[in-house]
């Protein structure tokens, strides 16, 4: 709660076997701006690992100068996010809720993202280099913000064709 660092905000860590959060808040926390473009992860940020397990965690009001005010994930194996709250976080690039970048998997299950906003792609979810599908299941996306290119709410690029984003069962409503 009200952390300021810089990279995650609130929890940073790197070259992981497997990291589960569980039951958590990510409040209010910052990121500084180190000029660089390296400034990431307002609530967690991880690095090169295998697995990376959220579930039944908040993160709200955390804003960062670059990419995921909730959460960032690059170089991970799998990241899974189920059961979990993004409202009001705020990055000036991509990835309002979350960034995942070069990763092999993700997996974003029951989860709720409202007014979250970036500046670039992705107000609630940014999905960057992927690999193999992602998964968008049982979301509810509600009046998020993406304010300059309107690239959309869940962004997606990858480098290679094999990337792809499966929308299952998800609600969008009020996008802007």
């Amino acid at each position: 709660l009200g952390n300021r660092a810089s990279y995650g905000g609130g929890i940073y860590f790197q070259h992981f076997e497997n990291v589960i959060i569980k039951n958590s808040s990510f409040i209010n926390n910052f990121v500084n701006d180190n000029g660089g473009g390296n400034d990431h992860g307002g609530g967690i940020a991880g690095q090169r690992g295998e697995t990376l397990i959220i579930m039944h965690t908040l993160f709200s009001y955390n804003k960062v100068p670059y990419r995921g005010a909730g959460v960032y994930g690059e170089g991970i194996k799998m990241v899974t996010i189920l059961f979990s709250k993004f409202t009001r976080n705020y990055a000036s690039s991509k990835g309002g809720g979350i960034h995942v970048n070069q990763i092999h998997g993700f997996h974003n299950i029951k989860n709720i993202f409202v007014s979250n906003t970036a500046k670039r792609d992705g107000a609630a979810i940014a999905i960057i280099y992927t690999y193999v599908i992602s998964n968008i299941i049982d979301s509810l996306f509600l009046n998020n913000l993406e304010s300059i290119y309107r690239r959309g709410v869940v962004a997606y690029h990858h480098a290679t064709r094999r990337g792809k984003v499966a929308f299952i069962r998800s609600v969008f409503i009020d996008m802007k």
